[in-house]
């Protein structure tokens, strides 16, 4: 899943980061290089993703990230609203 020598510059990629950085913050970051995951489509466990990787923080290069989430409490109804069970 992880090829190690795959690696972009952080502010190259993600330039908005360095926005509230104080110039020599700036400085010691331009050229920081970090690792590239590319991911299958499919479900994926980040948080042990980001376990595996020693990873605080993760940022999509290309694609869409969603998250799934299921309640008990909820159903939906034909209309696509959600309407609480039982009522």
């Amino acid at each position: 899943m992880m090829n190690p020598r795959v690696t972009v510059r952080l502010l190259d990629v993600e330039p908005e980061l360095g926005r509230y950085l104080t110039p020599p913050d700036t400085t010691a970051l331009d050229g920081l290089p970090v690792p590239v995951l590319e991911l299958a489509v499919g479900d994926v466990d980040l948080d042990s993703l980001m376990a595996a990787n020693h990873a605080f923080g993760m940022v999509v290069l290309d694609g869409m990230l969603m998250r799934r989430h299921r309640s008990q409490a909820l159903s939906c109804r034909r209309s696509g609203r959600p309407s609480r069970s039982g009522s």
